[in-house]
């Protein structure tokens, strides 16, 4: 959190998306549950909330054709 907050990088930025899919962090966590779960979803919607960019992060588009509907 310190880290995107003194860069002024927000969990949807380039550098943490897939560059072929466009896949977010979020997603990514949403895709890869242990037993239905994964600890990290938490702490993503976190950061994001406390950076001012929760809904950017959950709305986020993705760039691969497989997810264009």
């Amino acid at each position: 959190l310190l880290f995107l907050q003194r860069s002024k990088k927000l969990l949807m930025d380039s550098e943490f998306k897939d560059p072929e899919t466009g896949k977010t962090c979020l997603l990514k966590a949403m895709l890869n549950l242990h037993e239905g779960q994964n600890d990290t979803i938490p702490l993503l919607l976190e950061i994001a909330r406390q950076t001012d960019s929760l809904k950017e992060l959950v709305n986020a588009s993705y760039t691969d054709s497989y997810y264009k509907g």
